[in-house]
C-alpha cells in the first residue's frame, strides 16, 4: 500500500503504512525491510529531501549486504547513488548505476533495470548530457514495453521534474507510457 500511495503523490499517507511495515517486519525480514527502505528512499528524494534518502538507501544496502540479497542490494545501491547525485556526486553516482544496471541484467531483472535506467537518465542529465538522458529512457521504455513493468518509469516521470524535463514531448514517449503518466496524474 505504501507504494501505491506513493506513486499517486499520497506521501503522507504512504509514510504511514511504510512505518506500520517497519515496525511488523523488524528484523525479522531482512528483504521485505531492504524494499520499504528503499521506497521510502524514494519518496524522500521525491520531496527533495537528498540526505534522508541517502541515509535510508544506506540503511537498506547494510541490511541487503549483511544477508547476501542480490537484487534487494543492488536497488538499495541504486537508491543511494541516485541520491548521492543529487547531493552532487554525479560522477560516481553513473558509473556506480552502471555497475547496478549490469548486475540487475545477470539478474534477469527487467523492471528493475527499467528503473535503474530511469534513475540513469536523471543523473546524465544532472550532468549536461541530454543526449545519454534520452538515450537511457529510450532504453527503459524499450525495456518497459517488452514484458517488464513501467510503473517505475511513469512513477519518475509524474514526480521527478527532470525527467519530464529530458523528454517533454508527450509525442515522443511511446504511448503505453503517456497514457499511464495521464492516469497517474489523474489519480493525485
Amino acid at each position: 500500500l505504501g507504494d501505491l500511495q506513493r506513486d499517486r503523490g499520497g506521501f503522507d499517507e504512504a509514510i504511514l503504512h511504510y512505518n506500520r511495515a517497519l515496525e511488523l517486519v523488524s528484523n525479522h525480514e531482512p528483504t521485505l525491510r531492504c524494499n520499504i527502505l528503499v521506497s521510502i528512499s524514494i519518496l524522500r528524494r521525491w520531496q527533495n529531501h537528498f540526505y534522508d534518502a541517502a541515509s535510508l538507501a544506506e540503511e537498506a544496502v547494510a541490511t541487503a549486504n549483511a544477508h547476501k540479497l542480490a537484487l534487494e542490494g543492488a536497488m538499495a545501491r541504486a537508491a543511494l547513488w541516485i541520491a548521492r547525485a543529487f547531493l552532487g556526486e554525479l560522477t560516481s553516482a553513473a558509473h556506480e548505476l552502471d555497475l547496478v544496471a549490469s548486475e540487475l541484467q545477470t539478474l534477469h531483472a527487467k523492471t528493475e533495470i527499467v528503473h535503474v535506467l530511469t534513475m540513469h537518465a536523471l543523473v546524465s542529465y544532472l550532468r549536461n548530457d541530454r543526449i545519454h538522458a534520452e538515450g537511457y529512457l529510450l532504453s527503459a521504455s524499450q525495456i518497459a514495453q517488452s514484458g517488464a513493468s513501467i510503473q517505475p518509469l511513469v512513477a519518475e516521470i509524474v514526480h521527478d521534474p527532470f525527467v519530464e524535463i529530458i523528454v517533454p514531448d508527450e509525442t515522443q514517449r511511446p504511448s503505453a507510457v503517456t497514457q499511464r503518466v495521464t492516469q497517474l496524474r489523474k489519480a493525485q
